[in-house]
């Protein structure tokens, strides 16, 4: 029996292959990944990420090649170090092009050949974006053919972007006085920083989860904090610790990891000749402490309850009582809103209620507005418990059911597209289930014990600590929301794209892909509805919100919008999602960064 065996693994969690399937969107590879899919779909001409080894940028790279559409065509270089005749013949053989002894006779030839293939492809209407993963070893010479290359382009746009992707001595080398030109040429700077505490313990989760663990492996609390500080939240070194540990634990037979996993994981990396350690690995634990010599030497070795209110109409077929009415920027008005009374059956239900009824609900969930609904996924126990709101008391507990294989943690949507058909969409991981719903857990099981077809879940793992201050500053948001809903009403332009993120993410069930706008991008848009749509009328629920299990900077507000103008109309649930955003003089605000709608009576998501 091997260990994945032991701990009920499908798969290798911890190996050091930059699989897209183990990305994990924490904060900055989030934002990375975001700013790499508006540069390219802003046309930007050169992009650079940087980061120390092991951060995660080349999963990134390969999460963004499965991100990006038929109207994007890579090539990606993996080995630089490659003189400007080469550098050119492994691009075109990297597009598809087959070269001739003609054509590889100059750089001449190779550079006309090249320009017909951009020239090509823009009439075909296909973007060409050249990926050069460890850019830093990229000769001066051919730095600066890139430099000429990113010359190329018709009257109106250029044929070729070009994305550099290499560690901080890639900064320090485009400094260089004969590259200044082409460092200048760079629009948009991104580097990548470790995770923070919390997300390393996320990390190591999700990584569990996605090898197919079903809690059968468990990091305690003391080993997931001595992991983040031997390996200062650098993911490829967290893998190597977590599979020396794992490795500690199934010779011990045990499925608990313990600190004495750790030590045994830390000594087979370091060698016992190492000079002793000067920084504890685990705070009162014994283990030992770190120092950059091990630093060095793993290097080496790795090298936002339903604040939807839903409204009456085709939602009553399920049942439904609706109960209250929209909230306006101007008034109430008489319309069904969401403030669900539960169907017979789901009453029913609650009567039935499962045993193991949980302590209290989540505190992340700290506003849920009277009569709404949210369900909460324990990691640990593999129970969902559907919580009914009732602000400014805390959220009642229904009646809980096993989920298997519960949701990664964070922030997700449950319930039915325009097809009718079943979905769980998640947030930040941005993923989608449909049909059928992960961990044995159908649609067609759950909706019944459901009071509602469309809830927010919030999925965590281990216990939630929320601090009180982060609770004060995320109910700011309920003012951000009432303040965006005014703008809309008024068509005040200039404010509301004050409450916009500089990169926003537009989510609807019918595509297949997000769609990625710059603040100017979206201003546009903006702009052309106002002139389009003539007076406005903006008709929102209270909104529950509800923060991310352990990053508390993002948060989803879930509410029934019902938009009203002269030539169009519609309503729906919609998710936005906010985080804090760093603006003029350091100062940090909540920001819209992406948006999820559901219609509920047909019409278009073009308008928010």
């Amino acid at each position: 029996m091997d260990y994945e065996e032991f701990f009920g693994l499908k798969d290798t969690p911890f190996r050091l292959t930059p699989d897209p399937d183990y990305y994990f969107p924490s904060e900055v590879h989030k934002e990375a990944l975001q700013t790499l899919l508006y540069s390219i779909r802003a046309r930007e001409g050169f992009i650079q990420i940087t980061g120390d080894p092991g951060l995660g940028k080349t999963v990134t790279l390969r999460t963004l090649l499965k991100q990006l559409g038929n109207e994007v065509t890579t090539a990606l270089i993996l080995n630089p170090r490659l003189s400007p005749e080469e550098l050119l013949s492994v691009i075109l053989e990297d597009l598809g092009v087959t070269l001739d002894e003609t054509a590889r006779r100059s750089k001449e030839d190779l550079l006309r050949r090249f320009r017909e293939v951009l020239l090509d492809w823009a009439m075909k209407g296909i973007n060409i974006v050249l990926i050069i993963d460890e850019a830093q070893n990229l000769p001066n010479e051919t730095l600066e053919e890139l430099r000429l290359l990113s010359n190329l382009e018709t009257d109106k746009e250029k044929l070729l972007q070009i994305i550099l992707v290499g560690q901080i001595e890639l900064e320090e080398k485009l400094k260089m006085p004969e590259l200044r030109q082409l460092d200048q040429r760079i629009t948009i700077r991104y580097r990548l920083k470790p995770l923070s505490r919390v997300d390393t313990a996320a990390y190591i989760q999700h990584r569990l989860r996605i090898a197919g663990g079903k809690d059968s492996a468990r990091f305690t609390p003391v080993v997931l904090k001595g992991i983040y500080r031997a390996s200062q939240g650098i993911p490829r070194l967290i893998n190597i610790l977590c599979e020396r540990t794992l490795m500690a634990a199934f010779i011990d037979g045990r499925n608990t990891i313990e600190k004495e996993h750790l030590k045994k994981a830390v000594d087979s990396i370091a060698g016992e000749k190492l000079p002793r350690r000067s920084r504890p690995l685990v705070a009162s634990s014994g283990i030992g402490t770190a120092t950059p010599v091990l630093l060095s030497l793993l290097l080496i070795v790795a090298l936002i309850g339903v604040a939807y209110q839903i409204m009456s109409g085709g939602l009553n077929s399920a049942g439904l009582k609706p109960a209250a009415s929209f909230s306006t920027v101007k008034g109430t008005v008489n319309a069904p809103s969401a403030a669900l009374e539960p169907a017979p059956k789901a009453a029913a239900e609650k009567k039935t209620a499962l045993a193991g009824k949980p302590d209290g609900p989540p505190p992340e969930a700290f506003h849920v507005p009277l009569g709404t609904y949210f369900l909460s996924v324990s990691q640990n126990t593999q129970k969902a418990s559907l919580w009914r709101g009732a602000f400014p008391n805390p959220p009642a507990f229904v009646f809980s059911f096993d989920w298997k294989q519960p949701p990664p943690s964070g922030l997700s949507i449950l319930g039915w597209d325009l097809d009718n058909r079943p979905f769980l969409f998640n947030y930040p991981l941005i993923f989608w289930y449909r049909s059928r719903l992960p961990g044995n857990v159908r649609w067609t099981d759950m909706s019944a014990r459901l009071p509602a077809r469309v809830v927010p879940v919030i999925s965590h793992a281990g216990e939630n600590r929320v601090d009180p201050a982060s609770l004060a500053r995320a109910a700011e948001v309920r003012g951000r929301i009432r303040g965006w809903a005014e703008a809309w009403q008024n068509r005040n332009l200039d404010r509301l794209m004050g409450y916009y993120a500089p990169v926003f993410t537009n989510y609807f069930p019918g595509m297949d892909k997000p769609v990625v706008y710059s603040l100017e991008q979206l201003r546009t848009i903006k702009q052309d509805i106002f002139a389009r749509s003539g007076p406005i009328q903006v008709l929102i629920s209270e909104p529950i919100l509800i923060l991310s299990p352990g990053s508390p900077e993002i948060l989803m507000a879930v509410f029934n919008q019902k938009y009203i103008s002269r030539v169009y109309g519609d309503e729906g649930i919609k998710a936005l999602y906010f985080s804090l955003v760093e603006g003029e003089n350091d100062q940090r605000d909540w920001k819209i960064v992406a948006k999820f709608w559901v219609p509920t009576k047909g019409g278009s998501p073009a308008v928010e």
